[in-house]
């Protein structure tokens, strides 16, 4: 065999800049936004004899009153960052339901071409159904596309797969069946949004709610790794940050 064959064989340069194409930048700005959007949603739980929350005497009193009732203490206000070391994540299921249906409708290109591909199927049907009534309805062949690979981004990917299994764990949307009973959590009010009443004995009244939501922690986690996993351009700029580091320490000038 000769060496010098080069039957079949083409040459393509090397990148020589970093690049994302514009759809790749659009989804991963889709999914940095979701993942964003349920951390902020985050209600830190924390257990009733944690002293993390701080309670003046009239809102410890609702707490003795009501910790038979509730499985977990808030208070509105906290930030979930804050208080990331000693809290517990909580998130109610129509929050993430609906940032995940937006999620869906901006950046999974295979979630919406199969809802589309369900509708043509449907419209098929219905043009079958009434192909007798032609006199009365003009009704024009609609084809789906081809699949078009190049647009299924594998954090897009990713993503679907474990928010749909982590609300398919606790809800049953076909059957409509609960699997897992939400946590109630106590919310107490701020003191710069609460109203006190006072009663006719001197003690006074905390505003407060009611909370029922799900443990998200595993959700967060695998978010985040999701992220950390495809941030190429952040694995990029750290990459050539430590060659840059190298060449301006130990190459010297000639």
């Amino acid at each position: 065999m000769s060496l010098d064959r080069v039957d079949d064989v083409s040459i393509v340069d090397k990148p020589r800049e970093f690049r994302m194409s514009q759809q790749w930048q659009d989804q991963w700005l889709f999914f940095t936004g979701f993942h964003s959007s349920l951390e902020r949603r985050v209600t830190p739980a924390f257990d009733f004899h944690d002293n993390t929350v701080s309670l003046n005497d009239a809102e410890q009193n609702i707490v003795i009153k009501q910790q038979d009732n509730f499985d977990a203490i808030s208070k509105e206000g906290y930030k979930f960052e804050n208080f990331y070391e000693s809290s517990h994540p909580y998130i109610e299921m129509h929050v993430v339901r609906k940032a995940f249906l937006t999620f869906n409708r901006k950046a999974n290109y295979e979630w919406l071409r199969d809802r589309a591909k369900a509708g043509v199927k449907d419209y098929k049907e219905a043009t079958e159904r009434l192909a007798e009534f032609s006199e009365h309805l003009d009704l024009p062949e609609i084809s789906m596309p081809a699949f078009d690979e190049s647009l299924v981004t594998p954090f897009v990917k990713e993503t679907y797969e474990v928010v749909q299994e982590w609300l398919d764990e606790r809800y049953d949307h076909v059957t409509k069946v609960v699997k897992k009973l939400p946590t109630k959590i106590l919310v107490i009010e701020p003191r710069s949004q609460r109203m006190i009443l006072g009663s006719s004995d001197g003690s006074t009244t905390v505003k407060h709610k009611t909370v029922e939501a799900y443990f998200c922690g595993d959700l967060l986690n695998k978010l985040s790794n999701i992220c950390k996993t495809h941030d190429i351009e952040s694995i990029y700029n750290r990459a050539r940050a430590g060659v840059e580091g190298i060449k301006r320490t130990f190459e010297k000038e000639e």
